[in-house]
């Protein structure tokens, strides 16, 4: 094999050509990124070095959606906003290249639902045996049994607020007042103003003190 060094100009051109394309590459990188290619001189060095770097963000990323999507629970959220928590993260999961379908995001969004709303899991869970329902239609299930919920508990609140203010009503009218030494006296008792009359105010004969 003959050995020459002369330099074709096919390579000086494409060479030429390869660094100016890797010079856009970098300008375009973040200083972060760019750590990642330092020492590599070929556009494809380049550029195979920030898809397996994304690659790897990527896969972390999708990972971390997924556990987000499986714990994420109602609470004390309202349906609307759980449900659009539910989307955003499906969203961001499509983003990234892994789509969910409309059946799995039904099942995600009745696993995180408490047991007042088992009646509607219920009935969705059987429905999606045969025709699945969609994320739209389990909404509107949802919104309605929110608001049936919260009638129940306006309703079962009010007799419970009605037996505190009773309870803590005083009791004018029949009360017998004892005085230590006065007596027993009544509000039938005698007085000078007749059967009924008797005065509103008393004095305690020890201490002097009025009541009423």
């Amino acid at each position: 094999m003959k050995v020459t060094t002369t330099v074709s100009n096919n390579f000086l051109s494409w060479n030429r050509q390869d660094q100016n394309l890797l010079s856009w590459i970098r300008a375009t990188l973040s200083e972060h990124i760019l750590s990642y290619v330092v020492g590599l001189r070929t556009s494809r060095d380049v550029w195979n070095a920030i898809e397996y770097c994304f690659a790897s963000l990527s896969r972390a990323h999708t990972i971390k959606l997924k556990r987000q999507l499986q714990n994420l629970h109602k609470g004390n959220l309202t349906i609307t906003y759980y449900l659009l928590k539910h989307k955003t993260i499906v969203d961001e999961l499509c983003a990234v290249g892994h789509f969910v379908n409309e059946s799995d995001q039904v099942t995600h969004i009745l696993d995180g639902l408490p047991e007042e709303y088992d009646p509607v899991v219920m009935n969705v869970a059987a429905a999606n045996l045969g025709n699945p329902l969609s994320v739209a239609y389990v909404h509107g299930l949802l919104l309605n049994m929110e608001m049936r919920i919260a009638r129940r508990r306006s309703s079962s609140s009010s007799p419970s607020e009605q037996t505190t203010s009773a309870l803590f009503t005083p009791k004018v009218g029949n009360a017998n007042h004892f005085g230590r030494g006065g007596g027993h006296s009544s509000s039938q008792g005698h007085g000078n103003g007749g059967r009924g009359s008797r005065s509103l105010r008393k004095t305690n004969n020890y201490t002097g003190h009025s009541y009423s």
